[in-house]
């Protein structure tokens, strides 16, 4: 997501923060979530509950980040953004917490 970010920030920065065209991004993001649960699924052996819990949950929390970073609320340069990200996503909470703690 982030490729297609630094390719037309302009346009993904008013999609993903318009009110106006909320409607396109949960569209999107259905379509994204329908197909990498079943990724999900038989990459990890997972039941389709778990599959579809965990694909919304990757998708819901990193657009919630872009949207952070976007509006200008994380102080932070586009490579920490996207370190910080990658961590979140593929680590967990507690992956973050060992790399970034003060």
């Amino acid at each position: 997501m982030d490729d297609f970010f630094e390719k037309a920030p302009k346009f993904y920065t008013f999609i993903l923060t318009s009110d106006d065209y909320s409607f396109l991004s949960r569209r999107v993001k259905r379509r994204v979530a329908a197909g990498l649960t079943t990724s999900f699924q038989q990459d990890y052996q997972l039941s389709a509950v778990d599959a579809q819990m965990g694909v919304n949950f990757l998708i819901d929390s990193t657009l919630t980040l872009f949207r952070l970073y976007i509006t200008g609320q994380l102080d932070l340069s586009l490579p920490d953004f996207k370190q910080r990200l990658v961590t979140l996503n593929m680590r967990g909470l507690q992956g973050f917490l060992n790399d970034f703690r003060g």
